[in-house]
């Protein structure tokens, strides 16, 4: 075999290697493309959690081919969050007594319910912990804009997981 033959066989294994696991087609169930998600329900005393946190999962979802955020009436299912703790931690302080880098993590339980039935179709729980360092001017709202992103990235890989 010419060494031009093999070249080319490797860059097609490559190639080939490369797209494993990029899919196309929804990988929802067909009778749950339409997805409504209701604002996150929040039992802890941190405000806001619940609106940024809903918005991101909205964001997320609408980048999923084939897969629309509707309101409830429309919907197929209903994704309900209940943020059920959101805990800060201090991991390192100054010579001053001052937090230099801290925590933060946030813990989420969820279903799916079927919108016509109300039949509980999945549930899961699911946290996420970010660290931040305030001596380089990462506040805790950045970090949990970003950890509210990753957490509703792990919410909606579970959703794509079997039901």
């Amino acid at each position: 075999m010419s060494r031009s033959w093999r070249y080319l066989l490797v860059l097609a294994a490559v190639a080939t290697g490369a797209c494993q696991g990029y899919r196309t087609e929804p990988v929802f169930p067909a009778n749950a493309r339409r997805i409504a998600v209701p604002i996150f329900e929040n039992e802890t005393f941190y405000r806001q959690v619940e609106f940024d946190l809903t918005r991101s999962v909205c964001e997320i979802l609408r980048t999923r081919p084939g897969i629309h955020v509707v309101g409830e009436d429309e919907a197929d299912v209903i994704l309900e969050g209940t943020i059920t703790a959101v805990d800060q931690r201090v991991l390192a302080i100054s010579d001053r007594d001052r937090s230099t880098e801290s925590s933060a993590t946030t813990e989420v339980s969820c279903k799916v319910v079927k919108a016509r039935s109300k039949e509980v179709v999945k549930e899961f729980k699911t946290s996420k912990r970010i660290d931040f360092a305030l001596a380089t001017g990462e506040g805790l709202q950045t970090a949990q804009r970003q950890a509210y992103y990753d957490l509703a990235r792990k919410i909606v890989d579970e959703l794509e997981t079997e039901w």
